[in-house]
């Protein structure tokens, strides 16, 4: 007595090979854009510290001048008045 045999095998039950979606290459690069955009963000937080410290220091110098000038003027008054 001969038994037919078929191969056929459920697509439901066939087990399926998972692939990485990216590369190894691939994490490598994400990992230097990484340290790419850290270093373009440190880079632009020093300059926001510099052009802050650059403004106070000329915000001071300007008050320094204005007050000067008032001075000048009070003084320039009150020899006018005598």
């Amino acid at each position: 007595m001969n038994i037919h045999r078929t191969n056929t095998i459920n697509p439901k039950y066939a087990t399926i090979n998972k692939t990485q979606i990216y590369k190894t290459s691939d994490k490598f690069k994400n990992k230097n854009d990484d340290n790419d955009t850290k270093h373009e963000i440190g880079t632009l937080v020093r300059e926001i510290f510099h052009y802050r410290t650059l403004c106070e220091k000329y915000i001071k110098n300007e008050l320094k001048e204005i007050s000067l000038l008032k001075d000048q003027i009070v003084k320039d008054k009150m020899e006018k008045d005598i």
